[in-house]
């Protein structure tokens, strides 16, 4: 029986994706409802208060709002965005300003965990994810 077996090796055709372009419209899209606005969205105020209790001295492990335990959320929201308003909030940025800082930052985790994800399902692989 005959086989053919081509002796050169295969080449894909090269990348044309261009996922820098992505994460700029989606940085353009989503970074004018961060800042410059009093916390208006729901959980926003609350956020803030647990954000201030955390600050004045309460304790980072139990997120509360004037001592009374706030369990609705899991507390690494709280922590990172505690941690976005002590580095940033007396003198870059108002304080609710700076908290919300952490959900562009986990916005901005999800989207590379998933484009990677999508990358390796489609067999490009991670050392081609940025060319």
């Amino acid at each position: 029986m005959l086989t053919y077996s081509d002796s050169s090796p295969s080449r894909l055709p090269a990348a044309t994706e261009k996922p820098w372009l992505l994460l700029l419209l989606t940085f353009a899209w989503l970074w004018p409802g961060i800042l410059g606005h009093t916390p208006w969205k729901p959980d926003e105020p609350y956020v803030t208060a647990v954000v201030q209790h955390m600050l004045a001295g309460g304790p980072w492990w139990l997120p509360a709002i004037d001592g009374q335990a706030y369990l609705d959320s899991a507390p690494l929201y709280y922590w990172v965005a505690t941690l976005f308003a002590r580095l940033l909030s007396p003198w870059l940025l108002s304080l609710h300003d700076a908290a919300r800082l952490a959900t562009p930052l986990f916005m901005a985790i999800g989207l590379a965990f998933a484009g990677g994800v999508g990358r390796e399902l489609i067999g490009g692989g991670m050392a081609a994810a940025w060319c």
